[in-house]
């Protein structure tokens, strides 16, 4: 479950519900959900949509290998260690990063699309970011 904890009938719902949780004793998780907006999530979507739909790529493949390996891999690329594999790489997931780092990529993105001749609209054009949602959702089972 989520809560807004600007909100105060949230506040008060996810008080009450810690307080159960301590009055159990329960094993629980806490994460802080505010790293980015779901606004800033839907536009990611939606723009890497717009190469996909460009290229006929997959939007997973847009978002693997172009925006994660080759326009932001200082963002996403990390080191680990495995106990049977040894060291490898991995990639880390957009929603890990800040709305500092978000941007970043965003501006990237946006300056590979425009090099290539795509345009990307901004976050405020809400009539064309619909007109992707609709197109994608027409073309859903190829990308």
């Amino acid at each position: 479950m989520r809560y807004d904890l600007s909100d105060e009938l949230s506040r008060r719902s996810f008080t009450a519900r810690v307080k159960r949780f301590l009055d159990k004793g329960s094993y629980v998780e806490l994460t802080d959900k505010s790293r980015r907006s779901l606004s800033q999530n839907s536009y990611l979507h939606a723009i890497l949509t717009v190469l996909a739909l460009e290229t006929g790529a997959t939007v997973e493949t847009v978002k693997r290998e172009i925006y994660k390996k080759r326009l932001n891999p200082d963002l996403y690329l990390v080191k680990k260690i495995d106990p049977v594999l040894g060291l490898y790489e991995t990639y880390r997931s957009s929603r890990e990063l800040t709305t500092e780092e978000m941007n970043l990529s965003i501006q990237r993105y946006k300056q590979f699309c425009a090099e290539n001749g795509i345009y990307v609209p901004e976050p405020g054009d809400t009539e064309l970011l619909r007109q992707i949602e609709i197109e994608e959702a027409k073309f859903q089972q190829f990308l």
